[in-house]
């Protein structure tokens, strides 16, 4: 095989294999929605099958294909027409794109089912926050543990990696102490501390800090806008508070696909 012919063939393994990632992440994804769904009240994740909220009735297994179905089914009910979330679909293509996203950044290396597994964690963890304003301890911690006793799971140096614990614990623990001081309220859940803490864990410090420093400019940006248009309040409710978990994912997300190793280098 002359090395023009194996320059197409490695060429058409990554078409192909990025494909392959991109359904086999929707797959992940509408599981996802089902998990985002279910365990803030605490429900099976894995029975009932899915039903309509309105109806009841479950969904005919052919009509939950990822993004395809809701296509099918063209944003309806096959039972009683009535309207199925666009977001359902539209969490399917986001994670398959990370998935794809990842495999062009990792290929076909130990890191790939890692960073998959981290933007699984992060996917669900930003729309449980989002939808609900909880950070669920049983992702959380498990995540923090296994990245820290596991060797592999974390782009960081064992030193690394609990300096980022510590980081994230004590950064939390700080501003939502600062706020509490100035508003009377805390600032920060619980959940919170432990997601910057498993967020510490997987990057690294300096990871850890490139996230903040994302997730607090995306929430600055989301409260102007909510300023502009004045629907925010001067001294919100909780049920108002801003989802600072999910800007969390989303710019832990950014970072895996840029790949934490870039900022994960040093003896700590």
């Amino acid at each position: 095989m002359s090395p023009h012919d194996w320059i197409e063939v490695r060429s058409d393994l990554f078409v192909y294999g990025a494909l392959w990632a991109v359904v086999f992440g929707a797959a992940i994804g509408s599981f996802l929605n089902v998990v985002a769904h279910r365990l803030p009240q605490r429900r099976s994740v894995v029975a009932p099958r899915s039903r309509c909220p309105r109806c009841r009735l479950p969904i005919r297994p052919w009509h939950n294909l990822p993004v395809v179905g809701w296509l099918l089914l063209r944003g309806r009910c096959r039972d009683c027409r009535g309207a199925i979330s666009w977001r359902y679909p539209a969490v399917e293509l986001a994670t398959g794109l990370l998935f794809a996203a990842c495999w062009w950044r990792y290929g076909l290396s130990v890191s790939l089912p890692v960073a998959w597994l981290w933007t699984t964690l992060l996917v669900v963890l930003a729309l449980v926050d989002l939808d609900a304003r909880i950070l669920p301890y049983e992702l959380t911690v498990p995540a923090a543990a296994l990245a820290l006793l596991v060797p592999g799971l974390s782009w960081a140096t064992p030193r690394s990696a609990l300096a980022g614990l510590c980081l994230g614990v004590g950064l939390a623990l700080v501003a939502s102490s600062a706020w509490r001081l100035v508003h009377g309220v805390d600032g920060l859940a619980d959940g919170d501390v432990a997601f910057l803490g498993a967020l510490g864990v997987a990057f690294g410090w300096r990871g850890l800090l490139i996230v903040l420093a994302g997730a607090c400019a995306l929430g600055l940006g989301v409260a102007g806008w909510q300023w502009l248009v004045g629907g925010i309040r001067r001294r919100p409710r909780r049920a108002e508070a801003l989802p600072f978990g999910t800007f969390l994912g989303i710019a832990g997300l950014a970072l895996l696909v840029l790949d934490p190793r870039i900022v994960s280098m040093g003896s700590l």
